[in-house]
């Protein structure tokens, strides 16, 4: 008989549902995550806190990614679906205490030996569970995609992801009033917690296995909702950059009947594509089981590495620097853009703006990179001595030439022009980093333990660069540059100057690292073996059929 074809299926025996969870997941976690400097400089006035008290705040959060690999491990011995539910529901709690404390702090004027240690604890909460959905989200893309459709759909969350912050930032600013504090924003992104994580997963993941269905046309889709999403905030973060506005936002009326339209438009350009989804034509051709999504497993052990192994490379050590400084460099302006943008006495809102220009930066930069490197795997470059096309971690080289651009622009930043460029520059270099981290770890490391592994990454790079870059070198230069020792704010070029210059110089050795990365992992972006099968870059995207035995390959390391 001929084999059964998806007209033979009902939605949940594919997985269309699973990827409409993950991408709807993944922009929600990056709302909350990379947007602290939205509300930063209010938290900061209200509650009178110092810069180093303020980024010991920011920094405790990023601090608890050098246990992200814990969640990783809660998400392969839970399942996704658990996972993602609970991880969801305690972010939720966690963002809505968060806004509690900070308000009543602020009503009661608690002192800052109470306050810096308990928002400092609940931005733990609230990382770490948002790491349990970040961990549940890929774990379902690696499992529920194939050959020629999973980088895309990595591509498109971390799409979703960066670009985040963007959208609620956007969002906030159309349902907010006159009388609307920035610390509310912590109260919009438990709600929608709640109603585009747990929700979602409660209703349409199922712990059965899924048949892959989606094709191109479901990806490109996706790329034009993320193009639309950006445009849209691009077009609200120019209006109010370039417009002549007053300074102090609460004098601005707001129509009631505007702000309802702005928000069901951005809701509408946020959902629309995803949930089409479901409408777009399936795959034509014969169904292909695909494992549950409960569990990651390579046929071929000998490829794999444990969180332990990994860790024995030198490999992992090159990359690890360089994603750290990239990713602290990106930290860095999200956590102070608050800061900066006083500091050069730009309009109030410009921190909004910038912050959602950035977003939308390293948005494209994720989406676009994905496929760049694997386009360019397909490059004939025989001539060059190369086999096989460009190896992808020739990426973290432009990543890092990207950054050092950016920050030396920010160095030198006196206008609001300069200030806007290097600002996006820097989104591109940090977007670059996330899906460059999962490919690469999965091409050279193999897929059993792929959740530990890649957490390890996204965590420490996250943690350390966050502590080094933005809590201890940019608080040391911001405070050493208050003229009056009674005040608690910098003005002028040389409140984040020094800052910047050395974050261009460590971005100078990310590339001379970057460099030992592609040496390292040559065998694995190498000539194909005698088997004679010609297998695309996306074939290999979870496990390298080149590394035939760990002793063999860590020899080559």
């Amino acid at each position: 008989p001929p084999p059964p074809t998806v007209t033979d299926l009902t939605w949940r025996q594919t997985n269309i549902p699973v990827l409409v969870v993950a991408f709807s997941a993944a922009l929600a976690t990056g709302g909350p995550t990379y947007a602290f400097g939205l509300y930063a400089a209010t938290l900061k006035s209200t509650l009178f806190l110092s810069q180093s008290q303020l980024n010991m705040i920011s920094s405790a959060t990023f601090l608890a990614g050098v246990l992200s690999w814990i969640p990783g491990m809660c998400v392969d011995k839970w399942g996704c679906k658990r996972a993602m539910i609970v991880g969801g529901m305690i972010q939720s709690v966690a963002l809505s205490g968060y806004w509690m404390a900070a308000t009543k702090f602020a009503r009661y004027e608690t002192p800052s030996s109470i306050t810096v240690p308990a928002l400092s604890l609940l931005g733990v909460v609230i990382f770490m569970s948002n790491s349990l959905v970040v961990g549940s989200v890929f774990k379902i893309l690696v499992a529920s995609c194939g050959k020629g459709t999973r980088g895309s759909a990595v591509g498109v969350a971390k799409g979703f992801c960066g670009l985040g912050s963007g959208v609620y930032s956007c969002l906030f600013d159309a349902i907010r009033t006159p009388q609307t504090s920035d610390i509310d924003f912590l109260l919009m992104a438990s709600i929608l917690a709640l109603c585009i994580i747990v929700c979602p997963a409660l209703i349409l993941l199922t712990n059965k296995d899924v048949m892959e269905v989606a094709t191109t046309r479901h990806f490109r889709i996706c790329y034009v909702g993320l193009v639309v999403l950006a445009i849209m905030v691009v077009g609200t973060s120019a209006a109010f950059l370039f417009e002549p506005l007053p300074d102090d936002y609460t004098t601005t009326p707001v129509s009631d009947e505007s702000s309802v339209v702005r928000t069901l438009v951005f809701l509408l350009a946020w959902f629309g594509p995803i949930v089409s989804l479901f409408f777009v034509p399936r795959s034509t051709s014969s169904l292909r089981e695909m494992e549950s999504f409960l569990s990651v497993a390579a046929a071929d052990d000998s490829t794999n590495y444990s969180l332990h192994e990994m860790l024995q490379t030198a490999t992992a050590w090159l990359m690890c620097w360089t994603c750290t400084i990239l990713v602290g460099s990106g930290t860095m302006m999200t956590n102070n853009m608050g800061q900066e943008v006083e500091a050069l006495h730009l309009p109030s809102r410009a921190a909004s703006a910038c912050l959602s220009l950035f977003s939308v930066a390293q948005s494209m930069s994720r989406v676009a990179t994905g496929a760049v490197s694997e386009w360019a795997a397909t490059f004939n470059t025989n001539q060059c001595g190369i086999h096989r096309g460009i190896p992808r971690p020739t990426f973290l080289m432009v990543a890092s030439a990207f950054g050092l651009t950016a920050h030396s622009i920010l160095g030198a930043a006196a206008s609001r022009t300069s200030f806007v460029v290097g600002t996006v520059i820097s989104g591109l270099a940090f977007g670059m980093t996330w899906p460059l981290m999962v490919l690469i770890v999965g091409e050279a490391w193999g897929t059993r333990n792929h959740g530990a592994n890649y957490m390890f990454f996204d965590g420490i790079t996250s943690a350390v660069g966050t502590l080094l870059l933005s809590n201890f070198l940019s608080s040391f230069v911001y405070e050493s540059h208050i003229d009056n020792e009674k005040e608690i704010t910098c003005y002028g070029l040389g409140c984040f100057q020094m800052t910047h210059g050395i974050i261009a110089a460590l971005l100078a050795s990310c590339m001379v690292t970057s460099l030992g990365v592609m040496i390292k992992t040559r065998n694995v972006y190498g000539k194909p073996t005698d088997e004679g099968m010609h297998r695309s870059m996306t074939d290999e995207l979870f496990g390298s059929p080149y590394l035939h035995s760990k002793k063999d390959a860590q020899a080559r390391r």
